[in-house]
């Protein structure tokens, strides 16, 4: 169960909430209608005029992400993320890429976010450095298809800073599913 959303960390809050309602297996249209239970009260006023104008789910994460938008100076533009990628991953540690990686990524418009959703799992194996890039490849490839999940991606990411750890030495598969 979430908490209370107070208008900071609208991204994560949001993907907590989508991943609650989709796991209660709660109906879309019903999501707009339940939000406002979960918003503190002084906030109440300002996400009910957004949700009010919205018709979708969508919609309403885009207006409420604007609403509670970071500093302007925090913001990311696509080309900055792309060299930040590009950048990143000289030597550092997996979960801490990761973590960095996540931060990153939300503070991005809402609509480079949007084209570059899909392929977010390929711009973070593109910030690793080039001598594990091939390895985490492989670590998150399920049935021909790179993972979409989060999770996966984060396990991914601990388990190899272990093995790293542990000199880099063996299969890299057994990370996943050691015997």
């Amino acid at each position: 169960m979430i908490g209370r959303f107070s208008g900071k960390d609208v991204m994560q809050y949001l993907e907590a909430y989508r991943a609650e309602m989709i796991m209660r297996d709660i109906l879309e249209e019903w999501w707009l209608s339940g939000f406002l239970r979960v918003v503190m009260l002084s906030i109440h006023v300002e996400v009910l005029e957004v949700q009010m104008v919205c018709i979708s789910w969508t919609e309403f994460e885009e207006r409420l992400l604007e609403l509670f938008r970071f500093d302007d100076s925090l913001l990311f533009s696509k080309r900055e993320l792309m060299e930040w990628v590009e950048s990143s991953g000289k030597g550092k540690n997996m979960t801490a890429l990761f973590q960095e990686f996540k931060t990153r990524f939300p503070r991005l418009s809402v609509l480079d976010r949007t084209m570059l959703d899909t392929g977010k799992v390929l711009l973070f194996i593109k910030s690793v450095d080039e001598e594990h890039r091939e390895k985490v490849g492989l670590l998150l490839k399920t049935d021909d298809e790179l993972t979409a999940d989060w999770v996966v991606v984060k396990r991914v990411c601990g388990r190899f800073d272990k093995w790293r750890d542990w000199g880099g030495t063996g299969r890299t598969k057994e990370l996943l599913w050691p015997r």
